[in-house]
């Protein structure tokens, strides 16, 4: 006969959680204390933390010694236990959407410079439809300038002068629509 089918589940069991989801929540909010360790000081100083959780991740960037980091990570995942880290969660998963909007902007900003490159005057006008504010004979002279240009370096400046004026476009009407 089976012991386990004889005894009873109280209640007061199943409501505490195991010790696997327990540890898997410690892991959670270590790894997310690494996370703080990578930032850069910028976006580091946006993420509201107390302070000695600050100066323990503030401490662990200067290290480069593998034991003492490790050593330093496992106090930063201690004190993480011990206070409310939605807070911090919130502020990364703001910092990762706007690493997106950037990677979005970078990619949208790469395919008109090359299109208006590739295209000519087809691709041109389509971007002054779309972005009716931009200054049509500065974006004319970028791409006259980029054609005429001889050597690999003036190519690469031109398609540089593009790149700018164009993602400089795109940002201001991103910000217009926001």
């Amino acid at each position: 006969m089976n012991r386990r089918s004889n005894n009873p589940v109280t209640t007061a069991d199943s409501s505490k959680p195991s010790k696997t989801s327990i540890k898997k929540k410690m892991h959670e909010l270590q790894a997310l204390g690494e996370t703080l360790l990578d930032l850069p000081a910028a976006q580091l100083a946006t993420v509201p933390m107390p302070e000695t959780l600050q100066n323990a991740v503030m401490l662990g960037r200067k290290m480069n010694k593998f034991g003492a980091l490790n050593r330093q990570k496992q106090f930063i995942g201690k004190l993480m236990r011990h206070l409310d880290a939605r807070p911090i969660h919130d502020a990364l998963a703001a910092i990762a959407q706007e690493g997106l909007v950037e990677k979005q902007l970078h990619k949208c900003t790469e395919n008109w410079r090359d299109r208006l490159l590739s295209d000519g005057s087809s691709a041109l006008e389509s971007f002054l439809k779309e972005f009716p504010g931009c200054d049509r004979q500065q974006l004319r002279q970028i791409t006259r300038a980029h054609g005429k240009a001889g050597s690999e370096i003036a190519l690469t400046t031109e398609r540089k002068k593009l790149y700018r004026f164009v993602r400089a476009i795109l940002a201001a009407g991103k910000q217009a629509t926001d």
